[in-house]
């Protein structure tokens, strides 16, 4: 037996959280919980965050949401560096109450105090103050990461530009320039390393399956994976589209290299498909889809609409919005679209889809993989 186990054993809360590590490299998932449990109930902050991030997915546990949620808030109130970081994400985003922002960033402001790098680097991209923000990237003293909070403007984060209207049946709009570049960088970097084989909605048992007319990559995020940026530009997209926020899906980040695609299909659940309208009665229409080109050095790469005669491919941080649905909530074959394979470079974009109804922050949630 070695020291580290007979310290776990003997109940050394720090030592029961790092066992659980070792057990999880030895694939002892079973054994890993129960000491990440035990420790995380002597009130060991990290395994307090470690555990509650894994209950939020069901990650080789118990989905229980909920309890993850506040595991994640107590170790963050203890001032545990990276739960703060978590906090600020999962407060802002609405998980468990209705978003707050303030309470959000000033997690935010916590873990950038400790230390957080991620923490740190969002407060950097959202400061409007640039001077004081570049002056944060070296050595800075301790209040420059509340005085970067401060400089934070929710307001305009939380206030899109106005849409040019290209359609009105069906609706598709237009947004120049609704994320700034760092934020589009932002998203790029976190989608890198996450990204795995893009599927498509498997129309007769429901779910997702692997499918030659599709061949993309894609992130997906849901929580924890959020960041406080994240919440922010999913709480921007709701208000560009006039939506709830808890309306919208889980989101993602979808990158294309040369030659990959997906071919011509509709985003909205049909109702005489049965596989899709298991997903209807339970999680609501898709009413809307929202893109955002994240960078702009490839070519093709349109998102065409070929019953339009239309394609889009937007610049840097430009956006579209179509509405799947016509006025009486009835599919709207017109939003017919493919993702046009790029020919040089590489391409990123931002998928979020809307659907009319609240959808759960859990494992009960949609998995989201088109375009």
């Amino acid at each position: 037996m070695s020291e580290l186990e007979a310290l776990a054993l003997a109940g050394d809360a720090v030592a029961r959280r790092k066992w659980a590590r070792e057990l999880e490299l030895q694939e002892r998932h079973d054994e890993a919980l129960e000491q990440l449990s035990e420790a995380a109930l002597a009130e060991d902050p990290p395994a307090m965050a470690l555990l509650g991030a894994r209950l939020m997915l069901g990650e080789r546990c118990p989905l229980d949401p909920l309890t993850g949620y506040r595991l994640i808030l107590d170790a963050a109130d203890k001032g545990q560096a990276e739960a703060c970081e978590l906090a600020a994400a999962l407060v802002a985003t609405g998980v468990n109450q209705a978003p707050d922002f303030i309470s959000g960033l000033q997690y935010l402001q916590s873990a950038a105090e400790l230390g957080e790098p991620r923490a740190r680097r969002q407060l950097i991209l959202l400061s409007e103050d640039r001077e004081l923000a570049e002056a944060a990237r070296g050595s800075a003293p301790r209040d420059i990461w509340r005085r970067l909070a401060s400089s934070v403007n929710l307001k305009a984060w939380l206030t899109p530009p106005a849409p040019r209207i290209v359609f009105q049946e069906p609706m598709i709009m237009t947004f120049e320039r609704f994320l700034p570049p760092d934020a589009c960088a932002w998203l790029i970097e976190r989608a890198r390393g996450m990204t795995v084989p893009a599927r498509i909605y498997d129309n007769r048992k429901g779910g997702l399956k692997e499918d030659d007319r599709r061949s993309n990559h894609v992130a997906l995020f849901r929580p924890p994976a959020f960041d406080f940026v994240i919440a922010l530009i999913r709480a921007r997209i709701a208000a560009a589209a006039r939506m709830p926020p808890p309306a919208l899906e889980g989101f993602s980040v979808l990158h294309y290299t040369p030659g990959q695609r997906f071919t011509p299909h509709h985003d909205y659940m049909e109702p005489s498909i049965p596989g899709q309208a298991a997903s209807l009665v339970e999680h609501g229409q898709r009413v809307g889809t929202f893109l955002t080109y994240l960078n702009t050095d490839f070519d093709g790469g349109q998102t065409r609409f070929p019953m339009l005669n239309w394609q889009y491919r937007g610049g840097l941080g430009d956006a579209i919005l179509f509405i799947n649905v016509d006025r009486q909530g009835e599919p709207e074959k017109r939003t017919l679209h493919e993702g046009v394979a790029t020919s040089r470079g590489e391409k990123w974009l931002l998928s979020q889809f809307i659907r009319n109804k609240p959808q759960p922050y859990d494992g009960a949630a949609p998995l989201v993989e088109e375009e």
